[in-house]
């Protein structure tokens, strides 16, 4: 680590020195931490006390956290690998932790969040006993070697260091509702920082109920996604086409157990369960699902398309965009899907409460005036 000389420094990069020092005895304390549960086969009271780990319902930048971090990372890497298999981990542990705890830790890590709030470990938390072995057991099978055990724990402490300063400042929404959108209409009307009225140049939003929708109707086509023709009011969807590409918006109510996170690994299992090919991404807008599925194309009944899958969630819903052709190819850096998403305004005070169902949308004011 370099040392800071005070010369030409002001007071800012004082501040960012002294907090990446932290971050690194952070991410130390963590390292011997987990060592001196692999040597001894248990944590000891003073490591307990010294990782500073409440349970996963707080985020602060301490050992224990570090420690749960690089652990979350770690199993949503794994989940992109298919020959991965859980059980190959429980079967790895110690016989001092319940495989049952562990499992609950892994849902609640890949984002099934009702799996962690039903744990039944000491005091109705995840506990760092948990936590600290299921990562020993993963990092061994993964064959990570200590220096990149270092790296991820590092890493892990300055997520967590981030966390901890936006919750201080009232808004954990890094990206989402504080720089960029999908933005929810409250933000909108109440003026969050950041929110920005402008769209792209040559595009408007376009009022569709639940959805407010950028575009360009001279240069993009668009219709409503109804169960049948005529059934406008009942549309649950929005498909717009400009030139090779296609995206569809579905606006759903939010399902507290079914995170973004959780459904892209559902949605990898569905595809390939179909014969298609997935895996999980990192793009723009955060975790997303990219590969193909069966097109029907006359005569050749085994035809492929490419498709992602682009989501994100807001207070009380969820946002999910399906994405079909050029922007969709596996190396496209095509930005309008992510454009479109970003710029809609999404009012789901309407619709049903029923988490998962469709927030059904209409058509626009002005249409065919």
């Amino acid at each position: 680590m370099s040392e800071w000389t005070g010369e030409k420094a002001d007071g800012r990069e004082l501040q960012e020195f002294q907090r990446n020092a932290a971050l690194v005895d952070t991410s130390e304390r963590a390292a011997d931490i987990l060592r001196q549960f692999e040597r001894l086969g248990t944590l000891t009271e003073t490591s307990r006390t010294a990782a500073e780990f409440n349970g996963t319902n707080a985020m602060r930048a301490t050992p224990g956290y570090a420690l749960f971090g690089a652990l979350v990372g770690e199993l949503i890497m794994r989940m992109s690998d298919q020959q991965w298999r859980v059980d190959s981990v429980l079967n790895g542990l110690p016989p001092v932790i319940d495989p049952r705890d562990a499992l609950r830790l892994i849902e609640l890590s890949v984002g099934n969040i009702g799996g962690g709030q039903h744990h039944a470990g000491r005091g109705g938390e995840l506990t760092l006993d948990t936590v600290v072995a299921l990562l020993s057991a993963v990092w061994e099978q993964s064959g990570r070697s200590e220096s990149q055990r270092r790296d991820l724990l590092l890493a892990a402490a300055g997520t967590a260091s981030n966390l901890e300063r936006a919750v201080d400042e009232g808004d954990i929404s890094w990206g989402r509702g504080r720089v960029t959108g999908p933005w929810d209409i409250e933000e909108v009307t109440s003026g969050t920082p950041g929110w920005r009225s402008e769209t792209p140049e040559g595009t408007t939003r376009h009022d569709f109920g639940g959805l407010q929708v950028p575009f360009d109707p001279d240069r993009v086509q668009w219709k409503l996604v109804a169960p049948a023709p005529g059934a406008e009011a009942e549309a649950f969807a929005i498909h717009l086409m400009d030139g090779r590409t296609v995206i569809q918006l579905d606006l759903f109510r939010a399902d507290p157990s079914r995170p973004w996170t959780q459904l892209c690994s559902e949605l990898v299992q569905n595809m390939i369960a179909s014969g298609g090919t997935a895996e999980l991404a990192a793009g723009p807008m955060g975790p997303e699902v990219r590969g193909t599925i069966g097109a029907a194309v006359s005569g050749n009944p085994g035809s492929q398309k490419d498709v992602r899958f682009l989501g994100c969630q807001g207070p009380g819903w969820l946002l999910r965009a399906t994405v079909w052709g050029a922007a969709a190819a596996p190396h496209s850096n095509e930005p309008w899907p992510y454009d479109v998403c970003t710029g809609t305004v999404v009012n789901a005070k309407q619709g049903s409460p029923e988490p998962g169902a469709h927030i059904l949308l209409r058509l626009p004011d002005t249409y065919g005036k």
